[in-house]
């Protein structure tokens, strides 16, 4: 199972469309919603799309990895248009791609990252 970290309509978006390939995903539109789901679940791989209101991807994600390490629970990371490449922050994220990524190329990289052959 995902975890899609987003906005209401971009997650809205993405979840229906994985939905569409067979992928079970559940959402979280907030940094402190997505944590506690985290800890109360198992998934094969967490996609922060942007910044939350109440959190930054990259806190989201340091704050994740406290308790998960990076090869047990792989993290995509679509960087916001405003957010600047900071290779330092870029340690505990397994991919992180564009802001001008498209689905496409968000479902490549979970293909890759969760090693499945067709989806």
């Amino acid at each position: 199972m995902i975890l899609m970290v987003a906005g209401k309509k971009k997650g809205d978006e993405y979840s229906s469309r994985f939905r569409t390939k067979g992928i079970k995903v559940e959402q979280a539109t907030g940094g402190f919603q997505a944590l506690s789901l985290v800890e109360n679940n198992e998934y094969g791989l967490i996609i922060i799309v942007e910044n939350m209101a109440d959190m930054a991807g990259f806190e989201i994600i340091s704050l994740i990895r406290t308790t998960h390490q990076k090869q047990k629970l792989p993290i995509l990371f679509v960087l916001p248009g405003d957010e600047k490449l900071d290779q330092q922050k870029l340690v505990d994220v397994n991919t992180c791609l564009e802001s001008t990524a498209n689905f496409n190329q968000i479902m490549q990289e979970t293909k890759s990252l969760l090693k499945l052959k067709e989806i």
